[in-house]
């Protein structure tokens, strides 16, 4: 085919393609017509269009219908993803300040080309246009995109990983041997939650150092090899990833919590959001106890953020602490 029949059929093709997205039947009768070519042109540019159909969306799928002759899509431009909705999309990557500004323009593009008409896109765009100018990038070692997928790989496959981690305020890189849990979300950094295990590589036996998960900042790990082993025992004793999720981790490590709360305030909803798995219940007017799991002492901190509205009544030696990072506090402010 020469240059100038090329690309008549790629437009051709284009054009159908479009009134398909549009939720239009296509019918090949009127194709013809349409373009001046043979049934058999037009066959083939439908099963060009199923083809690159098949190879990029699982949803979206070119079918005939018998009994009208024609062809559709099964999902068209008409019920994908609404304006509002990427807006709402975008202002939450935004908020987050999870990457580095570089990366948040990539990916706040790369989303409206994906999902967009040309005026739409340009719409969101001004819409934004306040938030990416004075978007704030946190402090990152390194961006963390191909980490994160790295690790959540991992974790379906239940691969064991060491990996190459640079602490803050450290100069020289630690190696871990873990088993990767999940990945979470702290302070608008990307966390792996990891068990540290130890391999006596002669008898193949893996343990677990600790039975409580250690958080690992994704941006701050150097270097991830995949082990290709795997430690059966430990996966079956371990948490499934929403029970693990509900155990909630404030960005500090440590033994599995029980513990109980006393809330006053009138923002319970958050509450909830921030303890998910937690049982709440009402005890008089605005007032509630509050029974939940938590890994770590890190959420000593959380509860002094709520103020007086909040008041750790169990376990009594977390309780304790609280009083005395209290008395420090207040000792700040006695001058």
């Amino acid at each position: 085919m020469n240059q100038r029949g090329r690309g008549n059929s790629n437009r051709r093709v284009l054009n159908i393609y479009l009134r398909l997205a549009e939720g239009k039947m296509i019918f090949i009768k009127e194709e013809v017509l349409r373009f001046d070519v043979s049934n058999r042109t037009i066959k083939r540019d439908i099963a060009e269009i199923r083809a690159a159909l098949s190879n990029r969306y699982v949803k979206t799928t070119l079918l005939y219908n018998k009994k009208k002759n024609g062809y559709y899509l099964t999902e068209t431009m008409t019920n994908m993803i609404q304006d509002k909705d990427v807006l709402v999309i975008c202002k939450m990557i935004l908020e987050s300040r999870i990457f580095a500004k570089k990366k948040i323009e990539e990916i706040l593009d790369n989303l409206l080309k994906s999902c967009l008409a040309k005026e739409d896109q340009k719409l969101i765009q001004e819409l934004i246009a306040n938030e990416k100018l004075y978007y704030t990038e946190r402090t990152y070692r390194k961006e963390v995109s191909e980490n994160v997928f790295d690790l959540a790989v991992a974790i379906k496959r239940q691969k064991l990983l060491l990996l190459t981690y640079q602490r803050t305020n450290t100069k020289k890189a630690a190696t871990y041997m873990v088993e990767p849990m999940a990945i979470q979300i702290f302070n608008n950094y990307f966390y792996l939650a990891a068990y540290l295990v130890e391999c006596d590589k002669e008898k193949e036996d893996i343990r677990l150092k600790e039975d409580y998960p250690v958080l690992y900042r994704a941006d701050q790990i150097e270097y991830i090899q995949v082990l290709e082993y795997h430690d059966r025992l430990s996966y079956v004793k371990r948490f499934q990833d929403e029970e693990f999720r509900k155990r909630v981790l404030f960005a500090q490590s440590g033994p599995l919590t029980r513990i109980q709360l006393r809330y006053t305030g009138n923002q319970i909803d958050m509450i909830r959001d921030k303890l998910p798995a937690a049982e709440i219940k009402e005890n008089g007017e605005n007032e509630y106890i509050i029974d939940a799991e938590v890994f770590g002492d890190g959420i000593l901190t959380w509860i002094l953020s709520q103020g007086e509205d909040m008041e750790l009544i169990k376990p009594l030696n977390l309780r304790d602490r609280l009083k005395e990072m209290l008395k420090r506090m207040l000792k700040k402010y006695e001058n």
